[in-house]
């Protein structure tokens, strides 16, 4: 067992000496160009997704031209916009309302345990003080009697 620890010491030793072999400037030359190629190619993808992303038209949907209302045609387009507007703005409402509900209710919860605890803390108090009386009265009794 003993020769196998210093055959063990030996190999990491072997190890450790291999470990400090210091790259090549050869190597190091390789490895900046292929960096640099890498973010050659980065800026070229961007440059590819941005004009891609300039030259794309943005699709709108039923847009009201400068004539909107003129012809009977346009009056259902309209109609459904007009009600797609109003559900967006009656869902606005329920959450405002919902979020003011809820704060009410926070601060109705936290006012009503404020007064529980101060009630819990005063009961205690007395609780503790006849607790005391008691005591005091019983240490007074043994040492008298």
């Amino acid at each position: 067992a003993g020769e196998a620890r210093a055959f063990g010491a030996a190999t990491s030793e072997r190890a450790s000496m291999e470990l400090a072999v210091v790259e090549t400037e050869e190597q190091r030359q390789q490895r900046h160009d292929a960096y640099l190629k890498r973010v050659e190619e980065a800026e070229r993808l961007e440059e590819k997704l941005n004009a891609i992303t300039d030259n794309v038209p943005t699709k709108v949907c039923n847009e009201a031209g400068s004539t909107a209302g003129a012809g009977s045609g346009s009056f259902h387009q309209y109609r459904e916009q007009k009600r797609r507007d109003q559900i967006r703005q009656a869902a606005m409402e329920r959450e405002l309302e919902e979020e003011q509900a809820q704060a009410a209710f926070a601060r109705k919860r936290d006012a009503l345990q404020a007064a529980e605890e101060s009630k819990t803390a005063k009961r205690r108090a007395k609780r503790q003080k006849m607790k005391d009386k008691r005591k005091a009265k019983k240490g007074a009794g043994a040492g008298a009697g």
